[in-house]
């Protein structure tokens, strides 16, 4: 049996709806999405034969090129994120140094910031707290808020999109391996027909 979105209740349409997932749950949903789209296996106990490796060679081009689209989304909202992030901090950072009396020094700025982010945050918990919401809900809602939260996200985001890029790298040097394979089995082939006097 194939590996099938439906199965797991996971949008693998495109990469980027896998974003939100842990890093680890990211990597294997992106292996499965690549398996699905492009039938490198038709079932799990499925073994290559030349019939499959000229088929994947016939359709590399195609294969590797929405790899590619696929990998630079990714790319995109990572770099997206780090903006966010730049934009985030600067008004944050402008916030803290008007809050401080004198000309604070720039580590004086940097702690207030923490320390505000930190209020933000706890007032936030406690507004959610009201609201009704578990902890764990609370705990979810909160994951990317705050300074180091957000720093986390970004963190997420580029192991994310190195992970992508490590997959363009795989299926870059794939074809050396699948051009092998078929030479080898065409090879093999020709050999047992000789034997057999064909």
């Amino acid at each position: 049996m194939g590996f099938k979105a439906s199965d797991i209740g996971v949008d693998r349409s495109d990469f980027s709806k896998l974003m939100k997932l842990t890093t680890h749950k990211f990597g294997v949903e992106m292996h499965k999405r690549i398996v699905e789209e492009t039938e490198i296996v038709r079932d799990e106990s499925s073994q290559f034969d030349m019939e499959d490796i000229n088929r994947i060679l016939a359709s590399y081009p195609r294969y590797f090129s929405w790899i590619i689209v696929e990998a630079e989304v990714i790319n995109e909202q990572y770099q997206k994120a780090e903006r966010e992030f730049d934009i985030w901090y600067k008004m944050k950072y402008m916030e803290a140094m008007n809050a401080l009396p004198g000309k604070p020094t720039i580590n004086v700025i940097e702690s207030k910031v923490v320390e505000m982010c930190a209020v933000e945050k706890r007032e936030l918990h406690r507004k959610l707290n009201e609201q009704g919401m578990s902890e764990a809900e609370i705990s979810s809602a909160l994951e990317y808020e705050g300074l180091d939260g957000r720093k986390n996200k970004i963190m997420e985001f580029q192991s994310k999109a190195n992970m992508a890029k490590g997959m363009v790298k795989v299926w870059a040097n794939a074809i050396h391996s699948l051009q092998s394979l078929s030479k080898n089995i065409a090879t093999e082939a020709e050999l047992i027909k000789r034997q057999m006097g064909g």
